[in-house]
């Protein structure tokens, strides 16, 4: 088989690589370096791994980044603290000077820089977020034959479109990584069975919120509401990129349009930014939602505007483990949301969230008019939704969970 072919010869040099990384596995810090291969702007993944170099111990664990990409400019990510590696950016006058070709070939050389310089530093664990190209699988193989332990996150749903292409990379260079990580029960068997992954490789750690950040949002929301010029309006609220291929503004627009009939009161905050804006503005026009719809924008008062919010809406065609509704329930805000991917697992339908099925925007009119006319189910909801957090999504459980995982891979546990 392929697989073997590899792992024989992964077998038969990694020795040779090892006299270039000579370390002990009894030191007292042990050296992590998150690897990604782009963090042009500020979306879940680039919130983890900021949390990850955040509150990792850093008596025990001395952490890097490596990217392909420039830092995001998001004030909220600063990595200031931290040893950062990024490649340069190709300036407009050397992609004028080169052109297309020769800015794709810089591009490609300053990438093998990167990955080369990560291969032979002095580094314990290379830990590779999402991974979704064929260079990251190589980059995983180069770092276990140099000696160093890799662990591999999948951030979104091993099923998610665009990756049954990618099947065949992922089984030739399943036996590199020590350890690949889940964020959801229901993904350890798809990673196990389209990756052809070992289970006892396979651990699941969901992704964490600040649930403290998002709890102090609660007192202001009397005062958000008035600073935006509200009464009695019900408020339903949407954070997201605006991305239409991911995300499924079609869905919630036309499942609101159903609620606004109903609940003349009723009003729909779009927040974030991205570029399907115009497309879906376009269809509020369609719907003659002027002037129901506000378009916030990218902000960075998520948890004020949530406080001010009456319900969560979260339409979408598929994710990873989606940090926005778990960050809604730890405001304590009722969470409706699409059952693709992981949100069955995070909301745990007529517990701590509603759940509609995929396109169904009849079903996700009925959930919103339940909660809008339920106040009694709607606290139910909250409640239970704040202790769900708390028990499986908070961000010092998901860093001890990373923690416990890096010591394990250093001393072979895994």
């Amino acid at each position: 088989m392929l697989r073997q072919k590899y792992i024989r010869w992964y077998e038969s040099i990694k020795n040779g690589f090892r006299l270039c990384n000579q370390r002990r596995i009894d030191i007292d810090t042990i050296s992590v370096t998150h690897f990604h291969g782009g963090m042009g702007k500020c979306g879940g993944i680039e919130r983890i791994i900021s949390a990850l170099l955040q509150g990792v111990s850093a008596e025990h664990f001395r952490q890097q980044l490596f990217l392909l990409r420039r830092l995001p400019r998001e004030e909220e990510l600063d990595f200031s603290e931290f040893q950062v590696f990024p490649p340069q950016v190709i300036s407009s006058a050397r992609k004028k000077r080169f052109g297309d070709a020769g800015s794709l070939m810089l591009k490609g050389i300053q990438r093998i820089v990167v990955a080369l310089r990560l291969v032979f530093s002095s580094v314990d664990i290379v830990h590779i977020h999402r991974g979704d190209d064929r260079s990251h699988y190589l980059l995983a193989a180069l770092c276990r034959i140099a000696g160093k332990k890799v662990i591999r996150t999948i951030h979104r749903d091993p099923m998610f479109p665009g990756k049954r292409s990618l099947f065949s990379a992922h089984r030739m260079f399943t036996g590199f990584p020590n350890a690949w990580i889940v964020l959801s029960p229901k993904y350890v068997e798809t990673t196990a069975n389209l990756y052809g992954v070992d289970r006892d490789r396979i651990r699941m750690i969901p992704n964490g919120v600040d649930i403290a950040r998002f709890q102090q949002g609660k007192d202001k929301r009397l005062s958000v509401r008035i600073a935006e010029g509200l009464s009695n309006e019900f408020v339903v609220l949407s954070v997201g990129r605006l991305d239409t291929q991911q995300k499924d503004y079609d869905t919630l627009l036309r499942g609101f349009s159903q609620v606004a009939l109903e609940l003349p009161n009723a009003v729909l905050w779009i927040v974030g930014g991205g570029s399907g804006h115009a497309e879906i503005v376009q269809r509020v026009e369609a719907l003659s939602l002027e002037n129901k719809v506000r378009f916030f924008g990218a902000r960075n008062d998520i948890p004020e505007l949530m406080a001010a919010a009456d319900v969560f809406a979260f339409s979408t065609h598929f994710e990873g483990l989606p940090l926005v509704p778990i960050e809604a329930m730890a405001s304590e805000l009722p969470v409706v949301a699409t059952n693709v991917s992981s949100l069955s697992y995070v909301c745990d339908h007529g517990r701590a969230g509603l759940l509609f099925e995929h396109r169904d925007f009849k079903g996700l009119a009925r959930a919103l008019l339940r909660i809008a006319k339920d106040p009694a189910l709607a606290s139910e909801l909250c409640r239970r939704a704040k202790e769900r957090v708390e028990r499986e999504f908070s961000i010092n459980a998901m860093v001890s969970r990373y923690e416990t995982l890096y010591l394990d891979v250093m001393h072979g546990r895994i």
